[in-house]
């Protein structure tokens, strides 16, 4: 079962500078839940979805992919609460390592995803910690870097995050918090039990370079699913003054006959030996000519001739077009075609239809002006010169 992306020919939601994550507890996938889920990756235009407790989907991975997404697993062990699936959009660079699988001693899960966007690296751990079980976190003390992220379902209570205790469990990821100085992204209650009791077993721990560029919002639950999804957004914006902006040329004013008068005059003259150094000498020499046959600048862009005056009438037209359909009456299908003549149909029709318009006006000032008699005489002198052409 693949999934295609639709086109995003309007606006994107957010900026393309940020790097988002969908984190969600699907407690066994099925194809209701990944359609479900897939939906809101699409709408938010996600770079990286990752699904933990995906269960046997893990066997078949090739049914549970997105067109647009390359897919890693994790497969599962013999609990069915297992499993990892993740999906990375295509054209983003990207590392992956599996950190730890679930074993007897230790059930955690626990994968590792470098990604590069935007020209900024951002490393993010994603897991899945069994209830009662000691995660070994140690494992990845050694690898946290200020742009660290991780998300994962801990399932370690404690009070710092709304529980109303603390366990040895959630103890230990106090620890860990604490001697690596992480924070914990503030979101509210991600879980609702059958009894109706919400805790908070999915956590966003961030390192406190990022931590303010990091925000968390839950999504509906996916078809009835007791874990609401995390939408994790990292801001990775370039910083203004380091970016350099590429150079533009204006390529429809350029003098192409100069250009290559002057690029067979410098070229002959050179005197290619070593292959690098070559290339350098010809590169030179080419932007040298196209600096002085190619004009600098941007290309004014493309404008729209649409308008809400053009609206108005189109939308005059369609229920004109809509009664003369329905009806077989002659004025109500003259009518439509009346509607038809206001419209323009490109930019250039717009403009000599402004023309008209303006001259249409002006004439009708020139007629104010001008006796009665005189327009008269006008009127039947131009008579007289259709006549006298249509003769000849």
């Amino acid at each position: 079962m693949s999934v295609r992306i639709p086109t995003r020919n309007g606006p994107s939601q957010g900026s393309d500078a940020d790097l988002k994550v969908i984190f969600w507890n699907a407690g066994g996938l099925s194809n209701s839940k990944f359609l479900e889920l897939i939906r809101s990756v699409l709408e938010k235009n996600v770079d990286i979805y990752v699904i933990v407790e995906a269960g046997a989907a893990t066997d078949t991975p090739h049914l549970y992919s997105t067109v647009g997404y390359s897919t890693h697993v994790l497969k599962r062990s013999r609990q069915v609460a297992s499993g990892i699936i993740i999906g990375i959009k295509t054209p983003l660079v990207c590392k992956t390592n599996i950190i730890h699988e679930m074993q007897d001693r230790d059930k955690l899960e626990m994968f590792q995803v470098e990604v590069w966007k935007n020209s900024k690296p951002v490393t993010l751990f994603l897991l899945y910690n069994p209830p009662d079980n000691i995660p070994a976190l140690e494992l990845v003390e050694q690898q946290i870097q200020p742009s660290t992220i991780i998300i994962g379902d801990f399932n370690s209570p404690s009070t710092r995050w709304g529980y109303s205790r603390t366990t040895n469990v959630g103890k230990h990821l106090e620890d860990f918090l604490d001697n690596n100085y992480l924070d914990v992204v503030n979101t509210p209650p991600t879980f609702l039990s059958f009894r109706g009791s919400q805790s908070r077993p999915d956590l966003v721990v961030t390192h406190p370079h990022i931590t303010g560029k990091t925000s968390v919002t839950l999504l509906d639950d996916a078809a009835g699913c007791g874990h609401r999804a995390l939408l994790v957004t990292c801001k990775l914006a370039k910083d203004k003054k380091a970016q350099n902006r590429a150079p533009r040329w204006n390529f429809k004013k350029a003098n192409w006959k100069k250009y290559r008068e002057c690029t067979d005059e410098v070229l002959t003259q050179l005197t290619l030996q070593e292959p690098e150094e070559a290339a350098k000498k010809v590169t030179e020499a080419i932007l040298k000519c196209a600096k002085e046959c190619i004009p600098r600048g941007q290309i004014k862009g493309y404008k729209t001739f649409w308008s809400p005056t053009l609206s108005k009438l189109k939308a005059a037209r369609n229920k004109a077009r809509g009664k003369a359909e329905k009806s077989r009456n002659k004025p109500l299908r003259k009518h439509w075609e009346g509607n038809i003549r206001p419209i323009p149909a490109t930019e250039k029709d717009r403009k000599e239809k402004t023309m008209d318009d303006r001259r249409y006006i002006k004439d009708d000032e020139q007629k104010k002006r001008i006796p009665a008699e005189r327009l008269r005489c006008i009127s039947v002198s131009r008579q007289r010169d259709k006549k006298s052409c249509q003769r000849s």
